[in-house]
């Protein structure tokens, strides 16, 4: 191996002072690595608990929106057989139940049309809602055309009695009242009626004697004096 010396006064090559260089600065960083301490892992997050599991948990009940109900939390609850939208529906209303549901309503709607006949509406107002009653169970009606028509037949049939009840109830109210006509004098124009010794023209009001209710004077003509009273045009003849 050869050595190459150089004297005080020589100038060293280009090459071999970037050589010598290069081998202080790697030194140098050797050095510093060796100082500097190991840097620690990376610490792992924390893993969330396991969430509770229970052996019934498909027994539980959700409310509407996902939510589980507060005081089921713990407790089992056994779902309605038939019920939409729960464990254990059974689909379609059974047969057997369609039938007995419709005979109940058929029944109270025909002695409902009887009694209707009979100049009893107050009664047949009575059938009909037990009619109606029976559909209860039925929480889409509309699904079971048989029933659909029944219903809607009773509720026409209900409407019509409804009506006739509130006539005959107003008929008896306005003939408590003891309204009599002692006298009328009926013309083209301002035409006049004597009712309960007191002289009224159209559209004056005719207090009953306790003023509880009023009827108001619609039309004067020859004879009798028309009036309305909650609704209905009522006729009072002049008293003989």
């Amino acid at each position: 191996m050869t050595h190459t010396s150089y004297h005080a006064g020589e100038r060293i090559p280009r090459a071999a002072l970037l050589a010598l260089t290069g081998i202080c600065v790697l030194g140098l960083w050797r050095a510093g690595a060796a100082d500097k301490p190991p840097e620690k892992p990376p610490e792992k997050p924390p893993e969330a608990p396991p969430a509770p599991a229970f052996a019934d948990e498909p027994a539980f009940l959700y409310e509407d929106g996902g939510r589980r109900d507060p005081f089921t939390f713990l407790k089992v609850v056994t779902p309605t057989p038939g019920a939409p939208g729960t464990p254990g529906d059974t689909g379609p209303m059974v047969q057997s139940v369609i039938e007995e549901i419709k005979a109940t309503a058929e029944r109270n709607y025909a002695q409902a049309e009887q009694l209707m006949m009979a100049g009893n509406p107050r009664d047949a107002v009575t059938q009909c809602d037990k009619g109606l009653d029976a559909f209860r169970e039925v929480k889409n009606v509309e699904d079971v055309p048989a029933l659909q028509d029944l219903r809607e037949r009773l509720f026409r049939l209900r409407k019509a009695a409804e009506r006739l009840r509130n006539r005959a109830d107003a008929e008896l109210a306005f003939k408590n009242m003891n309204l009599r006509v002692s006298g009328v004098v009926a013309r083209e124009r301002d035409s006049r009626a004597i009712v309960n010794n007191k002289v009224v023209g159209k559209g004056d009001l005719i207090l009953a004697s306790d003023n509880s209710e009023g009827a108001i004077v619609d039309d004067i003509v020859p004879g009798r004096v028309i009036v309305r009273f909650r609704g209905y045009k009522m006729v009072l003849d002049v008293s003989q």
